[in-house]
């Protein structure tokens, strides 16, 4: 198979991955842009390096792999940013406000204890 088949053939394998590597970079950034940037350099260089990968049933692991080397550079590069995320309220039996406010209080504690950590040791966490 021609390289450019080949990428091609990686590129749909990769687009079913996009959605657990995306929550995953977005709970070791804490926001979502970054989590996307993040997700689109990892699969840039899966298909880069298509030719590097010898075996396809571990393609997830791989690029998993890419993407959390990805992250690390990227802290080691750039100062300690103040994260935030929003929880979103979804679906027809969506909580009232007392609990929305409940949660997003809940959220902010635990967004506050995992920016205190190292970001290895955060990225091992979740």
């Amino acid at each position: 198979m021609s390289l450019f088949g080949r990428r091609r053939k990686l590129a749909a394998c990769l687009e079913p991955l996009r959605g657990r590597l995306l929550r995953l970079a977005w709970s070791w950034s804490g926001r979502r842009e970054q989590a996307e940037d993040l997700v689109q350099e990892a699969f840039a260089r899966a298909l880069e390096h298509a030719a590097e990968l010898r075996d396809e049933s571990r393609l997830d692991v791989w690029v998993t792999r890419t993407l959390s080397n990805l992250y690390l550079d990227q802290v080691r590069r750039s100062p300690r940013e103040q994260q935030t995320a929003e929880i979103d309220a979804v679906g027809d039996d969506a909580p009232g406000p007392e609990r929305i406010a409940e949660r997003r209080e809940a959220q902010r504690e635990v967004e506050n204890a995992l920016r205190r950590l190292k970001p290895e040791t955060r990225q091992i966490i979740t």
